[in-house]
């Protein structure tokens, strides 16, 4: 099972990242869009999980690609960011990722985030 994740905060990639080596994951960090489209084209991720708060992001495009491009099944995407950033995060939804949080929820659920994915594949 692998995880990957689109962010700029390398602080809050940290918590991922040990979260997910806790868990038994393997993780991968990627710093833009274009990145985050080619690994998943050339390989199976089970989940990717995007910070609405990374420079330059276009998450309709993102999505886009992982839908048309990923090897075999599209990853599920949870997109996430901070929770007065509304029209990203409406954005986000409309975009079709799978769920959509504000940052201080994906945090405090990120162990059952990551559970979840465990237990589907």
């Amino acid at each position: 099972m692998l995880v990957v994740m689109l962010s700029g905060d390398l602080m809050g990639v940290s918590r991922v990242e040990g979260a997910a080596r806790q868990a038994g994951i393997s993780f991968r960090f990627l710093p833009n869009v274009e990145a985050v489209a080619d690994f998943c084209a050339a390989q199976p991720v089970a989940l990717v999980l995007v910070d609405l708060a990374t420079p330059r992001l276009d998450v309709t495009a993102l999505v886009g690609r992982l839908r048309s491009d990923s090897a075999g099944q599209a990853p599920r995407t949870i997109a996430f960011g901070p929770h007065v950033h509304e029209e990203a995060l409406e954005a986000a939804a409309t975009a079709g990722c799978d769920q959509v949080l504000s940052r201080g929820a994906f945090m405090a659920q990120l162990g059952t985030i990551l559970e979840q994915c465990t237990a589907a594949n």
